[in-house]
């Protein structure tokens, strides 16, 4: 392959991956919204419209308020990156479905997958090392 043509093709690619992993970002940060703000707002709000305009039990209301908000911390702390870098993207972009599966029944059940982002991550740092030996700038 000529080298203009590979250098062309690698940066397509290098773009493509990029605003895939962009994309998967963008959705983390929007899950992370979510969970962290709207969903439990939305509890409170549902709780005390249900007093006020329902006629609900203030108790029953205000525990399943609880409960949800319970609910959402748990799932915003589990989710919050111990590394900046992971966390919500990884919840944003699923195991890839055609990763080969891990041996034996235990490990297929049980196993962790690598996200579609780590994935990209990797095919991302793959096409800049290419660049980099092809002696082109990024």
């Amino acid at each position: 392959m000529d080298r203009n043509a590979e250098i062309n093709e690698v940066r397509r690619e290098l773009a493509i991956l990029r605003a895939r992993h962009a994309l998967f970002a963008r959705w983390g940060r929007i899950l992370k919204a979510f969970f962290g703000f709207a969903m439990p707002l939305f509890a409170i709000t549902l709780a005390t419209a249900g007093v006020a305009f329902g006629g609900a039990d203030p108790f029953i209301a205000s525990f399943v308020t609880a409960l949800m908000i319970v609910v959402c911390a748990i799932v915003y702390l589990i989710f919050s990156p111990r590394d900046p870098r992971r966390g919500w993207i990884d919840l944003a972009s699923p195991p890839m479905g055609f990763a080969y599966p891990p041996k034996g029944i235990g490990a297929f059940l049980f196993a962790a997958r690598p996200s579609d982002a780590l994935v990209i991550e990797e095919q991302i740092a793959a096409r800049e090392r290419r660049l980099a030996e092809l002696g082109v700038a990024l």
